[in-house]
């Protein structure tokens, strides 16, 4: 290979697999799909449901560290703190989790009380505490009492959403610091007879109590996240389709009024996007998302800093979607209330990320997003346990398919029968929880993957102004061979070589 600006070998075959039959070839399956050499890099956090591992890859797929607990049955996504730990909540079994860098659990909280329960997401804060998304339970007398029109809810009981804040005080043990619950800031024009009357058009920072499913569970709230800056906080509610801000300024007293805190309005709704028919601005063409996940504010220093991103699984669309949106909020973290019948701008994402067609990527539940420093996206199809990361041009630059499910890994070339994976996250190699720790990938998760061995150059350690290197490794599969490729880093981008044995590559 001669390379007139050269300046090292990425030391990486990426290796095409296929099981050679008669009448038909089976593709690469499982573990890394694509990895074109423009994407972020770094490592990789997931946790297959239904499995006891949380899992730390490189870009290459190979596993660079694993937490492994036994009692872990449901398992939301994983979150690795700056100092190293790991957080996990077990929302089946209304558990917080936190683990050492060893995999030791340092903290198990779960709280006793009967009239809520923990389920899907949480979010760490800067201050050490954890925000968690919990069920309120109310009887379905109360919910009669406040306006719930209930014809076709065979339920005893109603499900609001809630968010507490929780402080570590021991290692099995926490406080309830802050408490917020959206069954104080509802609005009904159902009966006039019962509490929460008026005119639901008229008050967007109110939850029409009779939007949403027939079903105890009307809202589903699914994903949380805190921004720091605004002292807020933004609720996913998919059975809504949309995305709530509410203050995090207030005491828990306030939180259950319209008054105090930053914004002066208690715990009423701030900001909501997604839907405007859920408050009587808009009907169902009006909608930007459909049933989404893990909405979020996306971070200082990123392309895109402060704006919403979110994946919107699409469930009545039938396909995924990932979007991003500016909000409306001011320098002082304030948002203009609309008035009757007008909803929050914007009126459309300033970003989407979609295939074509569409209905080629559905992920029906759960899933994820992220933006990476570099502009890109990761998305994470949580039924398929499949993570991609996209350019701003929808292009995909690389690609992981997890082979983990509920009775082991899968086989290199079969049929993927992954474990869901609520979400990911892609941590950069000079993030704080992974200073010091040793990041060596020595292994991948699926089984008979294709082994390199002894991979070498000639000169040893190629220089800029080398005219040729040699390339030497040995490689080997438990499947057909059909073909291989060399990344080289020429200092300018990486160039893909094909392999061919024995032969001279110009």
């Amino acid at each position: 290979m001669r390379f007139s600006q050269l300046r090292h070998i990425l030391v990486f075959v990426f290796i095409f697999i296929v099981f050679v039959a008669v009448s038909a070839t089976a593709q690469h399956t499982v573990g890394l799909l694509k990895h074109d050499g423009t994407g972020q890099g770094g490592y990789t956090i997931f946790g297959p449901r239904a499995t006891p591992y949380t899992i730390l890859i490189d870009e290459y797929g190979r596993v660079v560290h694993t937490w492994v607990d036994s009692s872990m049955t449901w398992g939301g996504a994983p979150y690795l703190l700056e100092n190293g730990d790991l957080l996990r909540n077990e929302g089946g079994a209304n558990r917080l989790l936190k683990y050492d860098w060893d995999g030791n659990v340092i903290w198990d909280w779960s709280d006793p009380d009967p009239s809520y329960g923990m389920h899907h997401d949480i979010a760490p804060m800067p201050n050490g505490n954890v925000l968690i998304l919990v069920r309120d339970y109310r009887p379905i007398a109360e919910a009669i009492a406040d306006g719930k029109d209930t014809v076709g809810i065979p339920d005893d009981t109603i499900w609001a959403e809630m968010v507490l804040e929780i402080q570590q005080t021991g290692p099995t043990s926490g406080d309830i610091v802050w408490r917020w619950t959206c069954y104080d800031h509802l609005i009904q024009d159902f009966d006039a007879t019962k509490n929460n009357f008026g005119v639901v058009e008229d008050h967007p920072e109110l939850m029409d109590f009779n939007y949403g499913a027939l079903s105890k569970d009307w809202l589903h709230a699914n994903g949380l996240d805190y921004n720091p800056d605004l002292d807020q906080i933004m609720i996913s509610n998919r059975r809504t389709s949309e995305l709530w801000i509410v203050d995090h300024s207030t005491t828990t007293a306030e939180a259950a009024t319209n008054s105090g805190g930053n914004s002066g309005m208690g715990g009423n709704i701030l900001y909501r996007w997604g839907n405007p028919a859920a408050y009587r601005a808009g009907d169902s063409t009006d909608m930007t998302m459909d049933g989404q996940h893990d909405t979020q504010w996306i971070k200082p220093g990123l392309p895109g800093a402060g704006n919403i991103l979110a994946f919107s699984n699409g469930r009545n669309w039938g396909f995924s979607t990932g979007v991003e949106a500016i909000s409306t909020v001011d320098v002082n973290g304030n948002y203009p209330l609309p008035g009757p019948g007008v909803a929050h701008e914007p009126a459309a994402p300033v970003w989407t990320y979609s295939t074509t067609p569409p209905e080629d990527y559905f992920a029906t539940a759960q899933s994820g997003i992220q933006r990476l420093p570099n502009g890109n996206t990761i998305l994470t199809h949580a039924p398929n346990g499949e993570f991609r990361e996209v350019t701003p041009a929808g292009e995909i630059v690389w690609q992981y398919q997890s082979p983990l499910f509920t009775g082991g890994s899968t086989v290199q070339g079969a049929v993927v029968d992954a474990a869901t994976t609520f979400k990911t996250f892609r941590y950069q190699a000079d993030y704080p929880g992974l200073a010091g720790k040793v990041l060596v990938g020595d292994s991948v998760l699926e089984i008979n993957p294709v082994s390199i061995k002894g991979a070498t150059t000639v000169p040893a350690i190629p220089a800029a102004d080398d005219a040729q290197i040699a390339f030497t490794a040995s490689i080997t599969a438990d499947v057909g061979l059909t073909s291989a490729s060399l990344y080289v880093d020429t200092g300018d981008g990486f160039n893909m070589y094909p392999l061919v044995d024995g032969l001279a590559l110009p």
